[in-house]
């Protein structure tokens, strides 16, 4: 053997002796242990993995008390004789009478308020009437001095975008069958356009008002509910508006 290959061959015995001996060491070091040490890779993704799910927003699953929630503001419907429906409302308060021969009408409530609305709204089209009443509560201008009457006559009683002072025609203090006392205002809204309807999918529908449109509304104070200074009663419907108002009455709210 030269001397060239001889080296190489101390050399290579050498490289092995050395690896051979690092393995015994690690394996040595570490026997029985469950969690040897981490590469240094591995052990910078792991961090990044922890550091990752610490940013990530929690998922918190829907609580049942939202459901409980829109529940609260849910009232009651119960048919009574000759197609008459009667509709309490414990939440708000409220309890009234509306007649319904065909049982075309439902109730629906929210945090707002109520409103007397088709069954089948969805299957209307812009040419069809819109049997839509609203009975909405507001607060904000409520005050232990709060005059109804006083705040209507100075524009209180302007709802939609396009109705101005310009439009007020009369104001008259009704009292109805439970001795409660309501403001009806008559006024006009001038042709254009206002926001009609909600579609199924929730987009606001719009509608060109042809014509001028005279308007009857109802108000009365309320104060059942903290911070509600008067209900409004508006909608297309003239005979259940009436309805609704004449046997309009309050009850002890939960």
């Amino acid at each position: 053997m030269n001397k060239k290959a001889l080296a190489l061959t101390t050399i290579t015995i050498v490289i092995l002796t050395l690896i051979g001996g690092g393995v015994f060491w690690y394996f040595s070091k570490y026997q029985g242990t469950s969690n040897p040490p981490i590469p240094a890779v591995g052990r910078a993704s792991n961090e990044q993995d922890d550091e990752q799910k610490q940013n990530e927003p929690e998922q918190t699953p829907i609580s049942t008390s939202q459901t409980n929630d829109n529940q609260k503001y849910q009232g009651e419907t119960v048919k009574e004789a000759d197609g008459w429906k009667k509709y309490t409302n414990k939440y708000f308060g409220v309890e009234f009478r509306f007649r319904d021969e065909g049982d075309k009408f439902i109730v629906n409530s929210n945090r707002d308020g109520l409103e007397v609305i088709y069954k089948n709204w969805r299957e209307l089209t812009m040419d069809d009437e819109k049997p839509y009443i609203y009975i909405n509560t507001f607060g904000w201008d409520y005050s232990p001095d709060f005059n109804l009457k006083n705040y209507l006559e100075k524009g209180g009683w302007i709802h939609y975008q396009n109705q101005s002072l310009d439009g007020f025609m009369s104001i008259e203090e009704i009292t109805n069958n439970n001795n409660l006392i309501f403001f009806k205002i008559i006024s006009n809204m001038p042709a254009g356009h206002f926001s009609d309807y909600m579609d199924e999918d929730g987009n606001s529908i719009s509608e060109t008002l042809p014509e001028l449109v005279v308007l009857n509304e109802y108000f009365t104070e309320y104060n059942k509910l903290e911070n509600n200074g008067y209900i409004y009663i508006t909608g297309d419907n003239d005979t259940i508006k009436k309805q609704i108002v004449n046997s309009f009455n309050f009850i002890n709210a939960d």
